[in-house]
């Protein structure tokens, strides 16, 4: 790039897919300023097949920073919109009046947020994002990578994408919300609850979940685990759905502040029929205590060289 990007570092691993197998690159390389970042996507554009990565990205092949300046918060606007289109529609499938789906279980509900993850993830790599869509991934993965310039727009993003999410979830049972008569389920389905109010102990709770959710997506990024690309977005699926079984019985496992402010500011404006209060005496909970584990997880990931 004639001087106009900096290598970080360089990784290789075994890599293989259906049709290729061999050895994977991933190259980190720092453009600053705008005639480094335009001569970054030039160094994209002339070698399509290269793969590159920030350290500590969930995606094996996200893209670099200079590709990251291109997306701004109508791209994570999309992303997350996805994932709380699906999250918040299940949870409105299993609750409201008359649903089909009406009366379907916790095992239900988790499979679904795990689907949503799945394919809020792929939405994420398709449009050359990186493929974490959680305010609280933001923040650990910036730590991690020492890259703070894009935490505020992912994150105001990732709300607005949440509200949007969770209104098209609203949109699509329109009729369903009249003939629920419970406002504290109607409450549930936008935002999460405990099960047992005890705010220090549902803090922890949340801070616990958050904090396995981002040491595992680290792990599973680590070049010692040498997970194909492809799958990593299952994997975290899975893990998304395995916390939920395990750990979200006590607060509902927010584990993404946008997740559950964004469906609760949507909660207040809407207009719901019978809907009761947002209860924000709650809301820092699920706010404070996933961004509190994702930070813990990441410090406790790099004392332990994983990072």
């Amino acid at each position: 790039t004639g001087g106009a990007g900096t290598l970080l570092s360089h990784d290789e691993k075994a890599w293989a897919s259906i049709t290729f197998s061999g050895t994977r690159h991933e190259v980190v390389i720092e453009f600053c300023g705008a005639e480094a970042v335009a001569q970054g996507e030039e160094l994209i554009e002339r070698l399509p097949d290269h793969e590159f990565a920030i350290p500590g990205q969930l995606v094996a092949d996200a893209t670099i920073t200079s590709v990251d300046h291109r997306f701004g918060a109508m791209e994570r606007l999309e992303v997350t919109a996805v994932l709380l289109l699906l999250g918040t529609g299940v949870n409105a499938n299993a609750t409201l009046a008359r649903s089909k789906g009406q009366g379907g279980d916790w095992t239900v509900i988790t499979s679904a947020w795990g689907f949503a993850v799945l394919f809020g993830v792929l939405t994420a790599v398709s449009l050359g994002a990186p493929g974490h869509i959680n305010p609280a991934v933001t923040i650990g993965m910036a730590i991690a990578s020492n890259e703070f310039s894009h935490v505020g727009p992912y994150i105001l993003a990732q709300l607005l994408g949440a509200m949007v999410g969770s209104g098209l979830a609203w949109l699509a049972y329109l009729p369903h919300w009249a003939l629920t008569d419970d406002p504290a389920a109607k409450l549930g389905i936008f935002s999460t609850s405990p099960a047992i109010r005890n705010l220090p102990a549902n803090f922890v709770s949340e801070l616990i979940g958050t904090l396995a959710l981002l040491f595992v997506i680290v792990a599973i990024g680590s070049k010692l685990v040498a997970l194909p690309s492809y799958l990593g977005p299952v994997i975290v699926a899975f893990l998304v759905w395995g916390v939920g079984l395990s750990l979200g019985g006590s607060t509902g496992y927010a584990i993404n502040p946008a997740r559950d402010l964004g469906p609760r500011i949507m909660h207040a404006i809407l207009p719901i029929p019978g809907k009761g209060g947002s209860d924000w005496a709650y809301a820092w909970v699920p706010v404070g205590g996933p961004i509190a584990g994702g930070v813990i997880a990441i410090l406790i990931a790099r004392a332990l060289g994983m990072i």
